[in-house]
């Protein structure tokens, strides 16, 4: 007896490029006119198990097309939760923070740009940081160094591009900081 649950589970767990194969070559024994098929010995072969080869074509081809659609999904979907993470939050910044931000105003340019600033490492401000780098406006640079004007150790950050592109934007339109 012909068991199709387990012939069925053992076909979709066939590989991708298996099953294109396999339905392009159906499509093509089914689809091709007859002097092809009959240079290729195949006619009677297609006559005798074209029902089967139409079958597993029809099968083959909805599960490569499911497999395409469920793709296409994730992908959209991961661009658009990538997308979601990238962005910057910069509603509700407390007066600390915006005073950390305005660090990186050029009064000559009008801009907000790109530069390594340092900032003292104490109590008050490791906590801003923090909570600014969790929100992808800064960047730290990852090293504490000694820094002479604050007498103490710090940390080098950067605005992150995404955050300069936002901070200009808003800063175009309404003062932000």
């Amino acid at each position: 007896m012909f068991n199709i649950n387990g012939n069925l589970y053992s076909l979709l767990k066939l590989p991708m490029k298996i099953m294109v194969a396999l339905s392009i070559g159906c499509g093509l024994i089914l689809f091709l006119p007859n002097n092809i098929i009959e240079k290729m010995y195949m006619l009677k072969f297609r006559d005798n198990y074209g029902s089967i080869i139409g079958l597993f074509f029809v099968i083959s081809s909805t599960i490569v097309i499911c497999n395409f659609v469920v793709f296409i999904i994730k992908k959209i979907s991961y661009t658009i939760t990538k997308n979601k993470d990238d962005m910057v939050n910069i509603k509700n910044l407390t007066a600390d923070e915006k005073e950390i931000i305005n660090i990186f105003w050029n009064k000559d340019l009008s801009k907000f740009i790109s530069g390594s600033v340092h900032l003292p490492a104490n109590n008050k401000t490791s906590s801003i940081l923090d909570n600014l780098v969790e929100r992808n406006i800064l960047e730290d640079k990852s090293y504490i160094e000694h820094i002479e004007t604050y007498n103490g150790t710090g940390s080098a950050f950067n605005l992150t591009s995404s955050a300069i592109n936002k901070l200009n934007k808003t800063r175009n339109k309404k003062r932000l900081v």
